[in-house]
């Protein structure tokens, strides 16, 4: 048998979705991005910092390569291109808990927040053709235990991209899990995107895809991190 005959078929299948848990998607550990197969790493580490393929040039060249792919293949190709931010404080990177980095401003520091990561993957999925009418960025809280056992809650960002009639919920701490359902406990708190926010307040998500109310009214930081993020998009849609 001639296995290197058939080695782009198993690359190919090794990729597919399978069913996790009734309601959640886990995806192999192998990729195949830019023409070659990427192991995929258990965990994403606190330590990475940033290499310098982290540009406006390597990026225009994921957003090319994924264009035409389907939704499941653009996200893994965003998350391996993305892995090699290194996670910090909003305070210790920015200097402000409230900054909100843009695109441009990850590259540059070869680091990240949960919440800027979301937000580089709505504006590279968006990139890649993506609408806006079926992506927002979801801000809330998550239940955790405090150094005193209490239970406390947590702000957490997640992505929602909307994929027929299924909403998927993509969190930058979780690595390998597309899924239709939040983190257990998850509280919803404020929708965004580029054309406006949605007030939440633990209502239940279908509200998000309902009128917006403004762009900059509850998070001006994020319409500064679009705003700042629009030059890529503008070659993108050119």
């Amino acid at each position: 048998m001639n296995l290197k005959a058939w080695l782009p078929l198993l690359i190919c299948v090794s990729l597919l979705p399978s069913a996790h848990a009734g309601d959640q998607i886990r995806y192999s550990k192998v990729a195949y991005v830019h023409g070659s197969a990427h192991s995929l790493p258990e965990s994403r580490s606190s330590e990475r910092m940033g290499p310098a393929r982290l540009n406006a040039a390597s990026w225009r060249e994921l957003v090319e390569g994924g264009r035409f792919d389907r939704l499941p293949y653009k996200i893994m190709k965003i998350r391996v291109y993305f892995d090699a931010l290194a996670w910090r404080d909003s305070v210790d990177l920015w200097g402000d808990p409230k900054h909100w980095g843009s695109l441009p401003e990850l590259m540059e520091k070869g680091a990240a927040t949960p919440r800027d990561l979301s937000a580089a993957y709505y504006v590279t999925l968006r990139a890649m053709g993506v609408p806006s009418a079926d992506m927002r960025i979801l801000l809330g809280t998550v239940p955790r235990l405090d150094e005193a056992d209490r239970r406390v809650m947590r702000p957490r960002t997640l992505l929602l991209v909307r994929s027929g009639a299924e909403v998927l919920y993509i969190d930058p701490l979780n690595w390998t899990d597309i899924t239709t359902r939040p983190p257990n406990g998850f509280a919803n708190g404020l929708a965004v995107n580029e054309e406006g926010e949605w007030m939440l307040a633990n209502r239940a998500i279908h509200y998000a895809w309902g009128a917006a109310s403004g762009i900059g009214t509850y998070l001006p930081a994020w319409a500064h991190a679009w705003e700042e993020s629009k030059p890529l998009m503008a070659w993108s849609n050119g």
